[in-house]
């Protein structure tokens, strides 16, 4: 019994911190402290990553890999969603984090013989079941309320803190600030990666207009996070690549959103975490191809 509750205790906070691509047991329970400063949020994502870990077994994933919490990213992602569209629906947030399991041994078996990533498709996939099977109300659309205004560092801060809040869809720009804090103290390298990727992003959406409601709208700061921390873990340590790479991939995933945001907005849909996952998807099968040798493309 004490074996089975520090297995449950470990991929549940690991979960946590994985969202910042963190394997930390301390880290994760920080952020899941800083998940209770909005209750129902807490509790759904704690359901739906709960439920994960009890249908692993059936799932037949390892318990070793669970561990690690690599697989609880998509059963908090799929909660919060759930708290987003139907604030605290418990059954719904079970189901997803369910959900959110099976399709993540689909796109493992699917991706593994390329030696690519899962990344955030079971969440995408989840997510857009749901809200298909379980019509939200209008008025549930997820809007972050911000204020964006002429002056430029009062709108660099706010699109900064809002794209680190949205990483647990949070409303606020403290909250926001904290998560900022804990990156730092945990990892500063993920940090300076996270802060170029958003200063990115904050340029070009003052440039376009001193700010952006875009941010706001279904917690799209999250996608901008994921691409520098995805870069700097998944695709290249190397500190002078992530700093060229980084931005690149950062602002073709904001011009991809500007592009999807208004097409899945009229079929009531988000684009959630699609333009990361695009991106980095992409990325990587580039990379893949060009780390193989060139001889073995010759003809004999």
């Amino acid at each position: 019994m004490p074996q089975n509750i520090r297995y449950f205790f470990t991929v549940f906070s690991r979960s946590y911190s994985q969202l910042f691509f963190e394997e930390n047991v301390v880290y994760g329970i920080l952020i899941f402290v800083v998940t209770l400063t909005s209750p129902f949020l807490a509790l759904n994502t704690a359901v739906a990553i709960t439920a994960s870990i009890f249908v692993a077994p059936i799932f037949k994933f390892n318990s070793k890999l669970m561990m690690s919490g690599k697989y609880g990213i998509n059963p908090f992602l799929s909660g919060g969603t759930i708290f987003l569209f139907y604030h605290h629906s418990f059954l719904l947030a079970a189901l997803g984090g369910i959900i959110s399991m099976f399709f993540t041994q689909v796109f493992i078996k699917i991706f593994r013989s390329q030696k690519l990533p899962f990344l955030s498709f079971p969440f995408i996939t989840t997510s857009f079941l749901i809200l298909l099977l379980f019509k939200p109300e209008p008025s549930a659309t997820p809007v972050l309320e911000t204020n964006f205004n002429s002056n430029f560092i009062y709108s660099f801060f706010t699109i900064i803190t809002h794209c680190f809040s949205s990483m647990c869809f949070l409303t606020y720009w403290w909250q926001g600030l904290i998560l900022a804090i804990l990156l730092l103290v945990f990892n500063i390298n993920s940090f300076v990666n996270v802060i170029l990727a958003l200063t990115s992003v904050a340029l070009v959406l003052i440039f376009i207009n001193w700010g952006s409601e875009l941010i706001s709208f279904y917690y799209y700061g999250f996608n901008f996070v994921l691409i520098a921390l995805a870069v700097q873990h998944l695709i290249s340590a190397n500190f002078f690549n992530t700093l060229i790479l980084i931005p690149i991939l950062t602002i073709i995933a904001l011009l991809l959103l500007l592009v999807l945001h208004p097409i899945f907005n009229q079929i009531s849909l988000s684009a959630f975490s699609i333009p990361f996952t695009i991106v980095v998807l992409l990325t990587k099968i580039i990379q893949n191809r060009n780390s193989i040798p060139k001889n073995l493309w010759k003809k004999k």
